[in-house]
């Protein structure tokens, strides 16, 4: 049978530069759901500039604070909302 493997000791710094880097989390960025004057804004910049991220969200976050995650995640949830309505109606 052939020797185990050390596993790696994980309270080392060496250890550490291997980790994952963490996102940073900006102190002007807004935790509350978003509003309805937000969602509408996210889709009229999503019609306008498709999905270029950087585009939607320079133009989202001069006034509104959002991250860009947070922006992708609320356009994906619209658009998983959206979909099920359209199921539910029968479109």
């Amino acid at each position: 049978m052939p020797p185990k493997r050390k596993q790696p000791d994980t309270n080392s710094s060496a250890g550490s530069a291997s980790k994952k880097k963490q996102p940073s989390t900006s102190s002007s960025a807004r935790a509350e759901p978003f509003s309805k004057e937000e969602n509408e804004l996210l889709e009229d910049l999503y019609v306008k500039y498709g999905g270029d991220w950087d585009v939607i969200y320079t133009k989202f976050t001069e006034a509104r604070g959002r991250t860009k995650a947070a922006l992708q995640k609320r356009w994906s949830n619209m658009m998983q909302l959206k979909s099920k309505k359209e199921a539910k109606e029968g479109k």
